[in-house]
């Protein structure tokens, strides 16, 4: 069985996981989940934070599991998961990219996101006081289309603004550090955040040679957390 430690994206913490870790435990999996650096429960000021900052807590968190750990990095997440990679790639057994962005060296999240397709997300954002926000109107829509009334509330109780500093960093990768961690990609059908033939083309320059695909929205932890487990299950077995 595997350790996953699970990373969220944009706006988001580790709150968004409750539905997944237990469907990842009932298959015999550990699971851990972490707060990046002004988000959730974390209390640093969201106008300091940097790409950086999300890459050392992540590295601390992968050193204070005992024994190789799957790190999931969930949309802006994939930035973190792949600069933690880098950094510690002797410590993750894997890397999964769940419609994420897949960097590469020298890629800001901001460059990136103005060479993908618009979306309904990337169309009603703004910026002001070093965070970045979204339209609430467009919240449901843009992360949690196939999601009940449930998840939404929650969302819109616990969503943060993001810190905006984190979308200019620029991930240093080398062949000899993240090149030489597997990889898997898990993309989805009705993304309105990160449009899926985006998702393939990042996964197909990262040398993943072949994606999960589920016909779901951003956020398939809320609207398929045993669908996703099993999957997450299956990547693991297969290394």
């Amino acid at each position: 069985m595997s350790t996953f430690l699970l990373v969220h994206g944009a706006f988001h913490g580790a709150w968004c996981w409750h539905r997944l870790i237990p469907e990842l435990e009932a298959l015999g999996h550990q699971t851990r989940a972490l707060d990046l650096p002004g988000h959730g429960v974390d209390r640093t000021d969201p106008r300091t934070v940097q790409l950086a900052d999300y890459t050392a807590a992540l590295v601390a968190a992968v050193d204070a599991i005992e024994g190789p750990v799957c790190l999931v990095g969930h949309s802006l997440g994939g930035f973190a998961i792949a600069c933690a990679a880098e950094q510690r790639p002797e410590a993750v057994e894997r890397l999964v990219f769940l419609a994420a962005f897949i960097p590469e060296t020298g890629a800001s999240p901001a460059a990136m996101a103005q060479a993908t397709e618009p979306t309904l997300f990337s169309q009603n954002l703004s910026f002001r006081d070093g965070v970045m926000h979204i339209d609430p109107a467009v919240i449901e829509t843009a992360f949690f289309a196939d999601c009940d009334a449930a998840v939404v509330a929650l969302a819109r109780g616990c969503l943060v603004p993001q810190p905006a500093a984190v979308l200019r960093g620029e991930a240093v990768l080398s062949e000899a550090h993240f090149g030489a961690v597997a990889k898997s990609a898990i993309v989805c059908t009705q993304d309105e955040t990160i449009a899926i033939a985006d998702q393939k083309q990042m996964s197909e320059r990262a040398g993943i040679g072949e994606c999960i695909v589920l016909d779901s929205s951003h956020s398939p932890f809320f609207s398929q957390p045993q669908a996703l487990a099993t999957h997450l299950d299956a990547i693991v077995s297969s290394t």
